[in-house]
């Protein structure tokens, strides 16, 4: 699909120079999301196994400043994107997840692309629902854990779910609710298909989590 932005006062179609083609990711279109200052809109499209462009808004032009971001899927045996990618409060940073379905990680990178770095290690679980505090100072996100089936692909189906906070200052991770049945119902950790769930960082002593199962 081609991105273009829509002027409401002259109702003109408003073309981007460069890179304007963003093919849907597995969850049906692109990972996108506007800047604090609604300026620029940062794309997560499946283009060259996966591709982190931001577009100026107001100049109308792209950059993309990573790719490669979804290899080869070794359980699927293709390009799987389930792409997030969320912007710091200060509009300095995205925060995003890569690598491939049976475990991609949380990985920070500034805005004009430099100084990616990957920010979780355990390739065992996937990490998704990131989110940013208000203060730019740490990142929540839900790991699971992914089971792979004797006969190939994998499945969320007894999932071993936490929600976990991390320190980007002291690079310290702390895990937020106990894994207990109750607080694990709560968030929806239990649900087959809980990758639905969001949390969102209200203020820096507060979260709120969105259910929405579309399965059934």
């Amino acid at each position: 699909m081609t991105l273009l932005e829509y002027d409401l006062s002259s109702n003109n179609d408003l073309n981007f120079n460069g890179n304007s083609q963003v093919q849907p990711n597995d969850q049906g279109e692109p990972s996108k999301v506007l800047s604090p200052d609604k300026t620029k809109l940062a794309v997560i499209s499946k283009n060259n196994n996966g591709e982190l462009i931001i577009y100026d808004l107001n100049n109308l032009t792209s950059k993309t400043v990573a790719s490669n971001l979804w290899p080869k899927d070794v359980y699927y045996n293709n390009n799987y994107i389930n792409s997030e990618v969320v912007w710091s409060p200060d509009g300095k940073q995205l925060a995003f997840n890569a690598g491939t379905n049976g475990g991609p990680q949380v990985y920070v990178i500034n805005t004009d692309g430099t100084n990616q770095r990957q920010i979780t290690t355990d390739s065992g679980t996937s990490k998704v629902s990131i989110d940013w505090s208000p203060d730019n100072k740490n990142l929540v996100y839900r790991t699971e854990q992914i089971h792979v089936f004797p006969s190939g692909g994998t499945g969320y189906e007894g999932n071993t779910a936490e929600l976990k906070i991390f320190n980007l200052d002291s690079s310290k991770e702390t895990q937020v609710v106990p894994a207990d049945d109750q607080s694990r119902e709560a968030l929806g950790l239990n649900h087959f298909y809980s990758s639905r769930i969001t949390i969102s960082w209200r203020n820096n002593q507060e979260l709120i989590s969105f259910y929405s199962y579309h399965f059934e």
